[in-house]
């Protein structure tokens, strides 16, 4: 009887441990699939390109290239330089469906005399090396809902665009220009545990 339980238990472990991670990859696809709907509320004029930066940046933060802390801090000094403050803006906006990154809007930033230097510094705790094959997935399944409706969005565009990237090895993406020109954004990306453990609540 006792080992009948114990083949009983090897058995009830494994197919738990699959069902917990299908409902647990499941979870996440809506997750990613209500973000994203989130955001072309917010941003109707959302190009391909920019959902697209969308995932990169939820998936692993910031993408540039050169990860320095010198360069870090002088492009964050020269944006702060021409941006005007602006206090009725979103300090975080949220973009990745476990809230890991956030976007920190350098307008607000700077009228709340957010500190450069400590900014800089979160920003380059927060990089990771790129994660393309979680992006590959990420993206297949936004794929899937927009071919099957759940998430309305131009098929079509989407598509072209997807092969595109998939030909050049999904590279980091700017914004387009047409999401440039309507909404001028100007933020960097911190993962959100090193915000609240380096600003301690100083900014909320």
């Amino acid at each position: 009887m006792k080992f009948k339980n114990v083949i009983l238990i090897f058995i009830f472990i494994p197919v738990v441990a699959v069902l917990l991670i299908r409902i647990n990859q499941s979870t996440r696809s809506r997750s990613w699939e209500h973000l994203i709907e989130k955001h072309l509320k917010k941003y109707p004029g959302l190009e391909p390109m920019d959902i697209y930066r969308l995932i990169n940046e939820g998936t692993y933060g910031f993408n540039e290239a050169n990860c320095n802390r010198n360069d870090i801090y002088k492009s964050i000094k020269n944006d702060f330089r021409e941006l005007n403050p602006e206090e009725n803006f979103e300090l975080l906006e949220k973009i990745s469906p476990d809230n890991q990154y956030v976007r920190v809007d350098l307008r607000k930033y700077k009228a709340k005399q957010g500190d450069l230097l400590l900014l800089s510094e979160m920003v380059y705790l927060s990089y990771q090396k790129p994660n393309k094959t979680q992006i590959e997935k990420v993206l297949n399944e936004l794929t899937q809902k927009i071919k099957k409706g759940q998430i309305r969005y131009d098929r079509k565009k989407w598509l072209e665009f997807l092969q595109k990237i998939e030909q050049n090895n999904y590279p980091c993406p700017n914004h387009s220009d047409y999401f440039e020109k309507l909404y001028n954004p100007a933020y960097v990306v911190v993962a959100k545990n090193i915000w609240d453990e380096q600003t301690r609540g100083v900014y909320d």
